[in-house]
This record gives C-alpha cells, sequence and structure tokens, in this order.
C-alpha cells in the first residue's frame, strides 16, 4: 500500500472501441473505488487528447482505476483500466514521473504519467526517554542513523 501524494496526467487515448464514427469520450480517475477526479470532455473525436494534471493526498492507496466514458451516452464505460501501484515497485517512489501506456479492456490505450511522494514517517518514539550509558567515566547513549552507517 502506498501513503503519500499523487501526482497523475492523463494525456490520451487510442485505438478505443466505438459504434459510432466519434465519440465525446472523458476519463473517470478512481483510487480505491473513490473517484478522485474527471477529464474534460473532448468533442467528436476516436483519439482523445486530454493532458489534465491532478495532484491529490491519499493513505493506504492499493490501485487506480481508469474507466472511459461517451458522453452521449448514459453512463455505459467504453474502456477501463486498473494501475496497481504495488506492479509499480518501490524504487519508483520519488523518482522522475513515470510514462505509462496502459492497455484498456475491452480495447484501446491510455497514456498516462505518475509521479508518487510517499509521506515521511517518523520513526521516533514519542515520550522515550533516552538511557545513558556509562562507560570508563564517559556517558553514551544510541544513535539512530537513517541510513546504514559503518564503523572502521
Amino acid at each position: 500500500m502506498f501513503s503519500g501524494k499523487i501526482s497523475l496526467k492523463v494525456m490520451n487515448a487510442s485505438n478505443l472501441p466505438t459504434k459510432h464514427e466519434t465519440l465525446n469520450p472523458y476519463v473517470q480517475v478512481k483510487v480505491d473505488d473513490e473517484e478522485v477526479f474527471k477529464t474534460r470532455t473532448v468533442k467528436d473525436t476516436i483519439e482523445p487528447v486530454w493532458d489534465e494534471n491532478k495532484e491529490f493526498h491519499k493513505k493506504n492507496v492499493q490501485y487506480l482505476i481508469f474507466t472511459l466514458y461517451n458522453d452521449d451516452e448514459e453512463m455505459e464505460a467504453l474502456a477501463e483500466c486498473t494501475l496497481s501501484l504495488c506492479d509499480l515497485g518501490i524504487e519508483q517512489i520519488g523518482r522522475d514521473v513515470l510514462k505509462l501506456k496502459q492497455s484498456l479492456a475491452p480495447q484501446g490505450e491510455l497514456n498516462i504519467g505518475i509521479y508518487l511522494k510517499e509521506d515521511k514517517v517518523d520513526l521516533k518514539r514519542r515520550g522515550a526517554v533516552d538511557k545513558i550509558y556509562r562507560s570508563q567515566g564517559h556517558c553514551f547513549r544510541k544513535v539512530f542513523f537513517s541510513s546504514p552507517t559503518y564503523c572502521s
């Protein structure tokens, strides 16, 4: 699970399923079944370009759901894809924007960009008393370093 800031860019879609010559598509984005935003509707196209950005902060996110709708039809989804944040890998957190080409079901592709910035977790114990160790007339206390430290 991921907790932190998610910066998302919905770029474009291609090869969408259509019963008509043109569509009026938009994308609804959900985080774990909670809608976070919708793109604007692009009129009369089968190759929509949105280039819309959205930033939001969420806790314990498992996946993002992208659903494409045709504005002319009653809430019937054209296509859908799910992006699991576990699949992105921990090494992607805090790095550059990751550009992805997601396959849509039943047909099509959606191009997105995503940037993840994880919340800082304070591992310090609250209200803990530092224990002082005495050795040969000197006082010492434990110090924990954020990265591995080796003494030679």
